[in-house]
């Protein structure tokens, strides 16, 4: 909700202005304030000096000319620009009051001549300020702040006719002038809860009057198909007004009424019919979506219709992309979706401990995890189209100036939209001319785009998913292993993109040893090939030949290609013998890094050996033979340098050397020196048959280890 101004996100509370000395304001305005913290709606009371001036009506308004009544106007002449005007929020939250407290100093010791100066000048103020105000149907109060104590009623009968001919010149009543004493002043008195009441319910009174109003506009546009945009406008409108008085069912019932108008309108590149653009409607639409989706999670506690109108609202829009070169907004607006639904589901559960489940086809739709997942899926979505089209910091293509140089935000002169989700007019400073223009805009939405950090919000969404999923398990006691791994996964990769390598690794390994664990090995796979892309970027020779025979293990055979194991077991070799010629990375820290010993265990089983004796005993000076069976797994040829024997007795350990020519089963032997062809062709079983004579001083032989070593340094032990 970030993205979202703060008169949206906030629930509307109704505005009251009070005018007039900061020092009359503090005496009254705390105490006022205090009483209304026990009633619904919350009052906001805004403190503003005397000379402080409202905005006035537009029809009044003597700068933009005379405007008839909307009623009035010819509808079939109007052509509607937008949905809603961009500050028509901020005005009603922020500037326009229901009603104004106009403060005063009231003293009953003043003389007849001073009281009629005070009086003249009063009226005149009050009558200036109900012309702006009754213009919008609000109220004006006024209060005397009598600071002179009048314990023994010496002026009261004085103080009664004053204020009886004051209210008689003002045309108010009793609610409309108040008089607050000094012993008036505190949180129980009668004055300040009566006041504090009549305020709150002239306030109400305003909000139902103008969602009367626009009652009238909208009736007239919804006898006709053609004039959605303004229907879609004048039920947001009215539900809005609506909330300032907390009309939950009726809040309900417009907002629905103007989402059902939008997502009537066209999405097309330009304005449609009715000049709105596909923008323009996507934003209103993800504003009362927000609006709806708030309301029947916090006011009716309905979390299934929640869910629904997400559902409806992303089928919609999720696929509606309008304009091609511009995907990445479309996956952006269907990102933040999620995350603000998610958001949301993440406050109630602050408040509330636990959603209810009813209607739900599963509880996993109330959590909030599954929506920020969705969130940061469409986020990569967002990531990879801009980097299409050049957009992201690990592209090649910029968008520059004339001169070579990088454009930024500075290089525009951007004048907002008076609408909300409509384009903005831009214009280049540098350019020869500053007239508006559509390329403009482009490389201004291109500019925006390279800003901002893809990789840094996905990795954000996915740690928020994971976290709430761990609370989720806590809280359940019931492991979701198989999703944590998904998100491990999608973590990495995002890590990997922005360059983290080292927590890159961390949590690739981490979904691996899930998945392996519970026989996943087709994820395992694609898990493997990451960190192999991962070692490869940071120069590991070790880790990247480690990472290679595991996916050359015929565990993953399934789930890698020929093609794929074969460049791998090239890659391999390659780094085995001589890793510079990888490139870059290898090259720098290759010194450092020059010898390596793999072991091959069930996960790097690139190859299958069985080995025994052809019996069980034998004396000593007997001679024995160790049957050997290999069986490669390597997709290609692969020519051993040599073989060592390692047994449990040392005098025994015996070395086979590769004789390149020789016949596959024969064996010779020079010099107590075994030569033999040691080629592995793929899943050939290669037999190989070892004369040894039994020595004396041990009862017990066993082999230990069978070392493969190519003609480089490194060897492998199996």
């Amino acid at each position: 909700m970030e993205s979202f101004r703060t008169e949206l996100k906030e629930t509307p509370t109704p505005l009251i202005a009070a005018l007039g000395s900061p020092e009359l304001q503090n005496k009254v305005l705390p105490h006022l304030r205090t009483v209304n913290e026990g009633f619904v709606p919350k009052l906001r009371i805004a403190s503003l000096p005397r000379a402080h001036r409202l905005p006035v009506k537009k029809e009044l308004c003597e700068k933009h000319g005379t405007f008839s009544n909307q009623m009035q106007r010819d509808l079939d002449t109007y052509r509607t620009q937008g949905i809603l005007k961009t500050q028509w929020l901020k005005k009603h939250h922020e500037l326009l009051p229901a009603v104004v407290l106009l403060f005063d100093e009231f003293d009953p010791c003043w003389t007849l001549l001073d009281w009629q100066q005070k009086e003249t000048a009063l009226v005149d103020d009050v009558m200036q300020l109900k012309q702006t105000v009754s213009a919008r149907e609000g109220r004006v109060v006024v209060l005397l702040v009598q600071q002179v104590d009048d314990a023994d009623g010496t002026w009261r009968n004085g103080t009664e006719e004053r204020l009886a001919d004051l209210r008689r010149r003002l045309d108010t009543d009793t609610k409309g002038l108040v008089l607050v004493t000094s012993k008036d002043m505190t949180r129980t008195s009668s004055v300040v809860v009566k006041l504090e009441s009549s305020v709150r319910t002239m306030a109400l009174e305003y909000y139902k009057a103008q969602s009367k109003r626009v009652k009238r506009y909208e009736k007239a546009c919804s006898r006709t198909l053609e004039y959605q945009a303004l229907h879609a406008r004048f039920c947001f409108k009215i539900a809005h007004f609506y909330e300032f008085r907390r009309c939950t069912t009726k809040v309900l019932q417009y907002y629905e009424a103007s989402y059902c108008a939008i997502i009537a309108l066209p999405l097309q590149k330009d304005g449609a019919a009715d000049g709105i653009a596909y923008k323009q409607v996507m934003t209103m639409a993800e504003f009362v979506n927000f609006k709806l989706c708030y309301h029947l999670i916090f006011s009716s506690n309905n979390v299934k219709d929640a869910v629904d109108q997400l559902r409806r609202h992303v089928g919609v829009y999720a696929r509606a992309i309008a304009v091609a070169d511009r995907a990445y907004e479309h996956w952006a607006w269907v990102s933040r979706q999620y995350h603000v639904f998610a958001q949301l589901l993440v406050e109630a559960l602050s408040i509330r401990g636990s959603l209810p489940s009813a209607g739900l086809e599963s509880s996993v739709y109330k959590e909030p995890y599954l929506y920020f997942s969705l969130a940061a899926k469409y986020a990569i979505f967002r990531r990879k189209a801009a980097m299409k089209l050049g957009l992201t910091t690990a592209s090649t293509v910029q968008t520059v100036m004339a001169n070579g140089e990088s454009m930024s935000e500075r290089d525009f002169v951007v004048v907002p939209s008076s609408f909300v989700g409509g384009d903005p007019l831009v214009s280049e400073v540098r350019a020869a001319s500053q007239d508006q223009s559509v390329a403009a805009l482009v490389k201004y939405r291109h500019t925006m785009e390279k800003s901002v950090p893809h990789a840094t919000q996905s990795l954000t969404l996915l740690e928020h998913a994971l976290q709430c999923l761990t609370t989720y398990e806590a809280e359940q006691n019931a492991p979701r292993n198989r999703l944590k791994g998904r998100l491990l996964v999608h973590l990495g990769t995002e890590r990997l993109a922005s360059g983290e390598y080292d927590r890159t690794r961390m949590e690739l390994q981490k979904a691996k040893e899930i998945f392996s664990t519970e026989n996943c090995w087709a994820q395992t796979a694609q898990i493997l090939k990451q960190l192999l892309v991962c070692t490869f970027r940071q120069g590991d020779t070790g880790a990247y030949m480690d990472y290679s025979l595991q996916l050359l293990s015929p565990v993953v055979e399934e789930f890698v290609s020929l093609k794929e194991r074969s460049r791998i077991q090239d890659s391999f070799l390659t780094a085995w013998r001589d890793p510079a010629l990888l490139g870059a990375p290898f090259t720098q820290i290759f010194a450092l890094q020059n010898v390596h010993e793999l072991a091959l265990d069930r996960s790097r089983a690139v190859f299958a050996l069985t080995a025994q004796f052809d019996r069980a005993s034998a004396y000593v000076n007997e001679d024995v033979t160790l049957e050997l069976k290999l069986r490669s797994h390597f997709p290609l040829p692969l020519v051993i340098s040599k073989m060592e024997l390692v047994f449990n007795d040392e005098r025994y350990r015996t070395m086979l050397y590769h004789q390149a020519g020789a016949e596959s089963d024969t064996m010779t032997c020079v010099d107590g020196r075994f030569s033999r062809s040691l080629e592995f062709t793929h899943k050939l079983v290669k037999e190989i048959r070892v004369p040894m004579r039994v020595l004396d001083e041990r009862q017990l032989l066993s082999i230990q280890e069978v070392r493969l070593a190519t003609s480089g340094a490194t060897t492998v032990p199996d």
